[in-house]
């Protein structure tokens, strides 16, 4: 079955279902409004086709770290409560 959708819905849907994912809108046809609903959404970043792919994953790693170290620091904060 094939669905077709935009990608900013597809991100507002999966954002429902996994709160805590990296969040990285792909477009095809940038624009302004992809843009201001990438921010509208809260995306952690917005890029266009094409794309260099390991400039890419650079891109993406950091925002792993980012999530990552903000998890920890949470767990830490939560670990001085107790």
């Amino acid at each position: 079955m094939v669905v077709d959708i935009k990608g900013t819905e597809l991100f507002r849907i999966l954002k429902e279902k996994q709160l805590k994912m990296v969040r990285k809108i792909i477009v095809g046809h940038p624009s302004v409004e992809n843009a201001a609903q990438s921010v509208k959404e809260k995306a952690d970043g917005y890029i266009s086709k094409p794309f260099n792919v390991l400039e890419f994953l650079k891109i993406l790693n950091k925002l792993f770290e980012k999530k990552t170290n903000a998890l920890l620091k949470m767990v830490a904060e939560i670990g001085q409560v107790k």
